[in-house]
């Protein structure tokens, strides 16, 4: 957000606060979604749920999301203009709403059955791009600047989108000294991804059956588990979601090519670049 606040000649400290509220309603999100999800822990650390029961984590998100609009209040930038203050509660409100739409399809899918390509995107668009839309969406907002929302939207849009993609590659095939996950995590959680979409479609019969049956089974063999993480390699499978990743990074810098010259568009366009090349 500060970033395209920036390319108009921002000062950071007038938006810091709404581009807090981003990041409060993305907490909030989590909270709620690990216990929905029954997770005891995330990166690593507890969740707030296991520490503090599931009520006081209930009122916790609460707490964060009430928290959002009052930063959205403290931001100077959008305090000096009512339009600009109506019109960044009026996409904060809808990137959450998204955001609970796209926690419903992920429920639902987590019951079982086929899942689309279509389905991934729908729920990436929502659970992902839905919140740096937001971000990108504030920034253009807090410069009155309204004429650049579609384009703003357009680069949020599909970074989130690239972003996710790579994430859910490297849930498959990601190397655990890098990530920090262990190997194939994303096959012993069951995740419906589109790069396990594709490697049961390219996989020979046998190792896509194998995938099938360690798929969110809660029981895999770890050597097996290595092997069909291997074959997944070797199937081209990262090859083809990475070029997926980088055909909307492409989209999106092509958004960002519209935006004033200047250090805040290049400091964007180096972070979509290392958002499809990362390994991590």
């Amino acid at each position: 957000m500060v970033e395209f606040y920036r390319m108009f000649g921002g000062e950071d400290r007038d938006v810091l606060p709404a581009a807090a509220s981003v990041e409060l309603i993305h907490n909030f999100t989590l909270v709620h979604d690990d216990i929905m999800d029954r997770d005891d822990f995330r990166r690593g650390i507890p969740t707030v749920h296991r520490v503090y029961g599931e009520p006081m984590a209930i009122l916790a998100g609460d707490a964060l999301f009430a928290k959002s609009y009052m930063a959205l209040l403290e931001s100077e930038a959008l305090r000096r203009d009512p339009e600009a203050l109506r019109r960044a509660v009026e996409s904060i409100t809808r990137a959450t709403i998204v955001l609970c739409e796209g926690q419903t399809l992920d429920y639902q899918l987590s019951k079982g059955g086929e899942f689309s390509a279509d389905d991934y995107y729908r729920l990436v668009r929502a659970k992902t791009s839905s919140l740096f839309v937001a971000s990108a969406e504030l920034g253009v907002i807090a410069s009155l600047r309204y004429e650049y929302l579609e384009d703003a939207r357009g680069f949020a849009d599909n970074l989130g989108i690239a972003f996710q993609l790579v994430d859910d590659l490297l849930g498959l095939v990601g190397d655990p000294a890098v990530t920090g996950k262990p190997v194939g995590s994303d096959v012993r959680e069951g995740k419906k991804t589109l790069p396990i979409a594709l490697a049961l479609e390219r996989l020979p019969r046998e190792e896509s059956e194998l995938l099938r049956r360690l798929w969110g089974s809660g029981s895999v063999d770890e050597r097996q588990l290595k092997e069909l993480v291997e074959a997944i390699r070797e199937s081209g499978v990262e090859e083809e979601v990475r070029r997926i990743a980088e055909s909307h990074v492409a989209k999106s810098i092509g958004h960002l090519s519209r935006f004033p010259e200047g250090e805040p568009r290049e400091l964007l366009r180096s972070f979509a670049e290392f958002v499809v090349a990362r390994n991590y």
